[in-house]
């Protein structure tokens, strides 16, 4: 459990373990240099069962992930972030599956979406059967990624969460989505794990450069090469890695051309969200911004319609 300035949060994610109705479990967390209360919320449990390992300065969730399952002892890892929590059946039912499939190598289960006033946003219907989620990818991701249960030994030879996506978003559909092409998952039908939706998540706040806006779009090429050559980009596939940075450099190139692209995108993004208000508002902004850029903008989305 990587955590970071979580303090509102964080004895729910906690509480939400240590009260399983399995308890053949260890969790490692790190507090990642947070400037408010959350290292002393977690420096009060004093479960031995729990393992405090924390950084000295922030180095990011991705790089504290990878510290964190580097230091794993068990044979089944799943990671539960800081802002959300499990049901208290999660992990004997996951277990349960591993235990009657040797063949199985990640579960999922169904989850809850909900905002900081305790609002439904959504709810999962994800497939079950391995062939449903495997079938759609790399267009859809049909799963929770922080639901996810998996083998150790998937990762024997991995680095868990590539650096390329470090203060990006996108590695989990990454590397889960990588995961699935090659070993069996399913999602289990009970609804196990609920998710905040956090604006200032690396998701979900206003990015800062374009590389947070792209990497749906990035994920989904690195997997289509994967599923078509066995390798990708981020490989030391020359051929693979010059036209992997050919694509990405023409994302980037967009918002040279229209500086006000990511802004807009933005406004969108807040609008799928349900932030209705505060999207349409940023959408109002942008186009008095440029009409022109705007109407270019509207202009290409209605010709791919």
């Amino acid at each position: 459990m990587p955590a970071y300035n979580c303090e509102s949060y964080i004895n729910k994610a906690i509480d939400s373990i240590v009260n399983q109705t399995y308890d053949n479990w260890e969790l490692i967390i790190c507090d990642d240099g947070s400037t408010d209360n959350t290292k002393n919320i977690i420096d009060s449990y004093n479960d031995p069962r729990i393992i405090k390992n924390h950084n000295e300065i922030n180095i990011g969730n991705l790089k504290t992930t990878n510290k964190l399952i580097s230091l794993c002892k068990g044979e089944l890892i799943t990671i539960q972030d800081a802002d959300d929590w499990s049901d208290f059946e999660r992990i004997k039912l996951q277990v349960n599956e591993f235990r009657k499939d040797h063949l199985l190598f990640l579960c999922g289960s169904q989850s809850v979406k909900i905002n900081n006033n305790g609002k439904i946003l959504k709810k999962s219907d994800f497939p079950l059967s391995y062939i449903d989620i495997k079938k759609v990818l790399p267009f859809e991701f049909q799963f929770t990624s922080a639901s996810i249960m998996f083998k150790r030994e998937i990762i024997s030879s991995h680095e868990i969460f590539n650096v390329f996506f470090d203060r990006k978003g996108g590695v989990d559909w990454y590397f889960f989505g990588s995961m699935i092409l090659k070993y069996k998952m399913i999602n289990l039908k009970e609804t196990l794990y609920f998710y905040r939706y956090n604006s200032n998540s690396i998701t979900n706040k206003k990015p800062e450069n374009p590389s947070n806006m792209i990497m749906g779009r990035i994920v989904v090429y690195l997997l289509e090469q994967k599923i078509k050559y066995g390798k990708d980009g981020l490989t030391d596939n020359d051929l693979l890695k010059n036209r992997f940075n050919k694509y990405y450099n023409a994302l980037l190139d967009e918002y040279e051309i229209d500086k006000l692209l990511l802004g807009r995108q933005y406004a969108i993004r807040l609008i799928q969200h349900h932030s209705y208000l505060e999207g349409t508002k940023e959408l109002i902004l942008n186009f008095f911004s440029s009409p022109a850029l705007f109407i270019k903008w509207i202009s290409k989305k209605i010709l791919k319609i």
